[in-house]
């Protein structure tokens, strides 16, 4: 029994099977090869670098608008930096300068993310790690982070004064610092005050904003970044930690995949019928 389709009911199906194919990635996770660049090895590398017992400081200002280009790729980051915390006893620190926003999602990270996951596990907040919350002022506390962080931040995220933190009576400076990275859609006001004091520097990037990084990374001030949603899925290959990333390079790889199979098999069809006509 042959079933015929009118012309609107195999558009229907073409588009029906388009949509399967984009929303699988986002039911589960397919993780199809994805080819790393060596920017973002380097930025990989970068993390594993830090020595042992070493501190990083890292500043999320990615805000609600980017969350859904490159959040998927900051909570990697964050399972990357915790990881560390447990197996090389790194110290970190994170902060907010641009608004309220990065101070709630890196809460948010660690209490949905980082815990319930078991990255913290062993790990004590003020001995491990600590959280500054939103320091108001963006470049004039970029700048304060580096020179004197007990200045910059008297207390941290839920009040407590610094000086009672443990981890933080022997970290002042940049001086303590081993690594400094940022997330969000600026570059030239974290790179003026972070680049030059010889500790690396990264960066997790909006896409449309690499240019402005560029300069910055080939005069080797800035270390190494990530190019937007496609870096942040590159990076989730590299640490193994697949999200939201890497099922949206999943969903284009099917589309595209879908997309050229459309175009060769009428093709094929067409040549074959006009073969098996020219013999007949």
């Amino acid at each position: 029994m042959t079933i015929k389709l009118s012309l609107l009911d195999q558009d229907r199906l073409i588009f029906l099977i388009y949509i399967i194919l984009i929303a699988l990635p986002f039911i589960y996770v397919v993780g199809l090869p994805l080819p790393i660049s060596d920017l973002t090895k380097t930025f990989y590398n970068t993390i594993e670098s830090v020595p042992e017992g070493g501190v990083i400081l890292w500043v999320t200002d990615i805000g609600f608008a980017l969350w859904t280009e490159i959040g998927s790729g900051e909570i990697a980051i964050y399972k990357h930096l915790f990881t560390l915390a447990r197996t090389k006893n790194v110290k970190l620190i994170f902060a907010s300068t641009y608004g309220p926003d990065g101070a709630y999602l890196t809460d948010m990270i660690i209490k949905k993310y980082i815990i319930p996951e078991g990255f913290a596990e062993g790990l004590t907040y003020g001995e491990n790690w600590v959280q500054l919350g939103w320091l108001p002022g963006w470049e004039a506390s970029l700048a304060a982070l580096v020179r004197d962080i007990h200045k910059a931040a008297p207390t941290d995220y839920f009040g407590t004064p610094l000086g009672q933190l443990p981890m933080m009576k022997n970290i002042r400076s940049v001086d303590d610092l081993d690594l400094l990275g940022w997330s969000g859609y600026y570059v030239d006001e974290y790179a003026r005050q972070w680049t030059g004091w010889g500790k690396p520097v990264i960066v997790n990037l909006s896409a449309t904003t690499v240019a402005m990084a560029k300069p910055w990374f080939v005069k080797g001030l800035i270390t190494a970044y990530l190019n937007g949603q496609r870096g942040n899925a590159e990076y989730e290959a590299l640490t193994g930690y697949k999200g939201f990333a890497t099922s949206a390079m999943d969903a284009q790889s099917l589309a595209h995949l879908y997309a050229i199979i459309l175009l060769l098999i009428p093709n094929i069809h067409y040549i074959w019928t006009r073969k098996i006509k020219g013999r007949s």
